[in-house]
């Protein structure tokens, strides 16, 4: 028995032969911190486990089939016997819920192609000179890929404030999306209109928020084919459902060529 080795100790073919798992996936698992061998010989680097150490390899194996990350395996492994199942239980709630998520996504990613191949018919933009005063309103940094998410936390702070009332929500956005992130006003109004100073285009979009890039597609084409061009924000209103389906109105200002 070499030095530092075990008692009882079994070769990396050993633990193989008896957890049924293949010598490669024990390496693995030693290289990423989970089944170190009891010792390693420094001139051969021969890997010595001990007996307890097949039972934590097909463990380990079983927790990454259900999905567990490195590091919540070995919050699992560091886990005294008792408190073993209590620490499985607890982190695969945690798996779960990410699982639950990511069907979620893949269901709105379904939905989403199915409405994509579907023609849909815009309606068309109407020039406006004003658009409604905001009640209250904030001004609030987000992240352009979870946009929804961030817009959702936002309108909740602004529902705390205290000159908050009841209206129609809305959002104030830059025209272009050049970052990782940028700043969005959030605003609740009344619908009581106030002029701008400016003419804009308006349109209002029948659907789900991922199917608003077609309300945005045609206010720019209609503007583009009139020669006028877009400037400031856009602005996002979002009205009360029709049905079951959320009702937006996007308004985008524009400066019209040869204005008087």
């Amino acid at each position: 028995m070499a030095a530092g080795e075990p008692l009882n100790a079994l070769g990396i073919g050993e633990v193989s032969r008896r957890s049924r798992l293949p010598i490669s996936t024990l390496r693995y698992y030693h290289e990423i911190g989970l089944l170190v061998p009891a010792s390693v010989d420094p001139a051969t680097n021969y890997r010595s486990y001990s007996p307890e150490q097949v039972a934590d390899a097909v463990l380990i194996h079983e927790l990454r089939r259900a999905g567990l990350d490195p590091a919540q395996m070995a919050r699992v492994l560091a886990a005294d016997r008792e408190r073993l199942v209590d620490e499985v239980r607890a982190v695969t709630t945690t798996v779960r819920q990410r699982l639950e998520s990511e069907a979620a996504r893949l269901d709105r990613l379904d939905a989403f192609v199915v409405r994509h191949l579907r023609e849909t018919e815009e309606e068309s933009p109407l020039l406006v000179g004003d658009v409604p005063q905001p009640i209250v309103w904030l001004d609030r940094t987000v992240r352009t890929d979870a946009l929804t998410v961030d817009l959702k936390r936002a309108f909740a702070e602004l529902r705390r404030q205290d000159a908050y009332r009841a209206g129609v929500f809305g959002a104030r956005f830059p025209l272009d999306f050049d970052s990782d992130t940028m700043t969005v006003r959030v605003f609740v109004d009344d619908g009581s209109p106030v002029g701008r100073g400016a003419i804009a285009v308006s349109l209002r979009r029948r659907g789900p928020y991922d199917d608003l890039w077609r309300a945005y597609a045609a206010l720019l084409d209609d503007v583009e084919d009139r020669g006028w061009r877009p400037i400031g924000h856009v602005v996002e209103r979002y009205l009360p459902a029709t049905g079951a389906e959320p009702v937006t109105e996007v308004t985008l200002p524009i400066q019209v060529a040869n204005k008087p």
